[in-house]
């Protein structure tokens, strides 16, 4: 695959989140692997347990949003500069939903096989996340 190709498939991920859980679950074959592996601020999941945790996500914030600030891409790899909005309505990660709207910021790199991702490796602003959704207070 050429690296437009593989940057285009990055770009369809961020489309079928963009479109909800259903289209995300629906694309999800045709983008990832199905053995996969992805890191999410140093976790490992496998395809079952990204999809779950895309289930969680969207049960949280149904209206989330992502927007793509940048992509680089080399060879196999892309990298994503990318943040996300939406609006707690449900509980996330133990948290109760308490209706507070966040943008979070993230850097995503993802491994392209053939036509699918086949890694991604993602960390996100945990710490600004927590302090909006107030789990914990934020600094002055």
């Amino acid at each position: 695959m050429s690296i437009e190709q593989n940057k285009a498939i990055v770009c369809r991920l961020f489309e079928a989140l963009n479109a909800a859980v259903d289209a995300m679950a629906a694309a999800r074959p045709q983008i990832f692997d199905s053995n996969e592996i992805s890191y999410f601020a140093g976790q490992a999941f496998d395809y079952a347990a990204h999809t779950q945790f895309d289930a969680v996500l969207f049960t949280a914030f149904p209206d989330i949003r992502f927007t793509i600030k940048s992509l680089l891409a080399d060879s196999d790899t892309v990298v994503a500069r990318t943040s996300a909005r939406g609006t707690q309505t449900g509980p996330f990660q133990g948290i109760p939903a308490r209706g507070a709207t966040v943008t979070v910021s993230a850097i995503a790199i993802y491994r392209v096989v053939g036509d699918k991702i086949v890694k991604q490796w993602l960390e996100y602003d945990q710490l600004g996340l927590l302090q909006q959704l107030s789990a914990i207070p934020a600094q002055p």
